[in-house]
């Protein structure tokens, strides 16, 4: 991955949590932060429920939608796609760089033919961030 997209990811992620948002009315719901039988798929993974799935209730209903609507518009003029996750355990996993590679295979993040997705996953509790990238997303230098 260039250092330039790792730097955009690092301000994202880092202004994301130091900013202090209202929330607002919207069409846009936010995912519910305790999830039941229902709402896992058979596979233990949360079902998504769009380009950003605020699942630990980490992001003011204003930064969702200011996030949502920044991603949307990078995959629009990139054809790269970014899954923001937030949740609060990865449990059965131990390893949550394995919990973003397998959480974004399972989605389907990014291209298939370009294997070109980006997965963050973010576990406020257990005090732990993973980037997991398609082999699309990173760049070969010889």
């Amino acid at each position: 991955m260039k250092i330039d997209t790792k730097l955009f990811l690092f301000v994202l992620i880092i202004s994301l949590f130091s900013c202090k948002g209202t929330a607002q009315e919207s069409g846009i719901e936010k995912p519910i932060a305790e999830f039941g039988p229902s709402e896992l798929e058979k596979n233990g993974f949360p079902k998504s429920v769009g380009i950003v799935n605020d699942y630990g209730q980490i992001f003011s209903e204003t930064q969702y939608l200011e996030l949502t609507k920044v991603l949307y518009e990078y995959d629009s003029t990139t054809t790269r796609q970014i899954a923001v996750i937030t949740i609060d355990s990865i449990a059965p996993y131990k390893n949550i760089e394995k919990y973003a590679s397998d959480l974004g295979n399972e989605w389907g993040v990014g291209a298939a033919d370009k294997n070109n997705g980006l997965v963050i996953v973010i576990c406020k509790p257990c005090r732990q961030i993973a980037i997991a990238t398609g082999l699309g997303t990173e760049q070969v230098y010889r």
